[in-house]
């Protein structure tokens, strides 16, 4: 169902960065979680973890390859509409339409080889 979203017109289909972060967002916020990280691994072979947390049960999704870690944790930044220097913290509010629902997660990311954090934003906070 996922594949079919209407991700609105700020995507290009030859974006597949961005539609990924949108179609896992769009999955955690129908699933009603509560936080979303993109971790870091010492095993390149397993891939970057993705876990969230609904009622507080921890939840895995399948890893993304390790060497595409740097581009999403670029395209959340831009899409928080963060900085781009080497500062950090960096701490920021991503708001995005997706088939008529509005996805809007705070970023928190440390460092850039830390775990960025998300964690859902109701309008007015």
């Amino acid at each position: 169902m996922a594949a079919n979203l209407d991700l609105g017109p700020n995507i290009q289909e030859d974006d597949p960065i961005r539609k990924f972060i949108l179609l896992v967002l769009w999955q955690v916020q129908e699933d009603r979680a509560t936080e979303l990280v993109i971790g870091v691994t010492s095993a390149p072979e397993s891939g970057a973890p993705i876990t969230y947390k609904v009622d507080g049960v921890w939840y895995e999704m399948t890893p993304f390859p390790l060497n595409l870690r740097p581009k999403i944790v670029a395209e959340l930044e831009r899409m928080a509409k963060l900085s781009t220097d080497e500062k950090y913290p960096k701490d920021g509010v991503l708001a995005e339409k997706v088939a008529g629902i509005w996805l809007m997660w705070r970023l928190v990311v440390k460092e850039p080889n830390a775990e960025c954090v998300l964690t859902p934003v109701q309008h007015g906070d």
